[in-house]
């Protein structure tokens, strides 16, 4: 795991958990994770993130407060999402985590890893090379 040595003051402080990260931490480039750990730069909230509720962002295994991976109702932007307008109900529900009125995710969709739009662009990768990607069988 990486060790901070930068200044938290120049950081981001998260309200609710009181956890704090440099911004040399908060860099893409310096995150330091694994599949079992979040990155340096998330704080340690359960259903969010510095603020920003997990359930208003496309899924993502990063998502959670660093002992648990964040599974509850996700309604990020339809067309921004990655997802087909499939994958959503069909009708706006109270979201279960922040309380808003949204169509979210369809439940078999809120633990997915990353968004339908991955897969997808992977298997269209397959089909235009003619071969399978290394790892996948059909």
């Amino acid at each position: 795991m990486m060790t901070c040595i930068g200044p938290r003051r120049e950081g981001k402080r998260c309200n609710d958990c009181d956890w704090t990260v440099c911004r040399d931490c908060m860099a893409p480039e310096n995150q330091d994770w694994t599949i079992l750990q979040a990155p340096t730069g998330c704080c340690r909230c359960p259903n969010a993130n510095f603020g920003v509720p997990y359930c208003t962002m496309t899924t993502s295994y990063l998502h959670g407060d660093q002992m648990k991976h964040y599974t509850g109702p996700r309604h990020p932007e339809i067309s921004s999402s990655g997802y087909p307008e499939s994958a959503f109900d069909d009708k706006p529900k109270k979201c279960k985590n922040c309380g808003e009125m949204r169509r979210c995710l369809k439940k078999e969709h809120w633990t997915d890893y990353a968004p339908e739009a991955i897969l997808n662009m992977v298997e269209q990768a397959e089909k235009e090379s003619g071969k399978e990607i290394e790892g996948r069988g059909q």
